[in-house]
């Protein structure tokens, strides 16, 4: 009987070990997922940075460009779509949206305005 019991204990704890392994390896990822987000929304906001020294005639000419985190571009992690475009007279709309470029989706959209003149 006492065989028995630890064999029966054995496999209990084997079932948990296996249960608590697979929520570690859940947790890796999430923090691996985590910081490559930060890093991103990082890149996000010094590109923005970088714009707010641009002067704002010639923010118009910027659309459509593309900045990427890394080079050479094929290894970027993250790029940045810029688009500009007159919103009203005298304001000039700026969309900026990280894209990861592993899954080509659009993690964060950043629009902001800036008057010209």
């Amino acid at each position: 009987m006492t065989i028995v019991e630890l064999v029966i204990a054995a496999g209990i704890m084997a079932v948990l070990l296996l249960a608590s392994a697979g929520a570690m390896g859940e947790s890796v990822d999430s923090t691996k997922l985590s910081r490559n987000l930060t890093q991103g929304a990082l890149f996000l906001e010094s590109v923005q940075e970088d714009l707010t020294a641009v002067a704002s005639s010639d923010l118009l000419s910027m659309n459509g460009q593309q900045i990427f985190a890394t080079e050479p571009r094929a290894d970027a992690k993250y790029r940045v779509d810029i688009t500009t475009f007159m919103a009203s007279i005298d304001l000039v709309q700026i969309r900026l949206a990280l894209i990861d470029q592993s899954t080509g989706r659009r993690v964060a959209t950043v629009n902001s305005l800036r008057a010209i003149g």
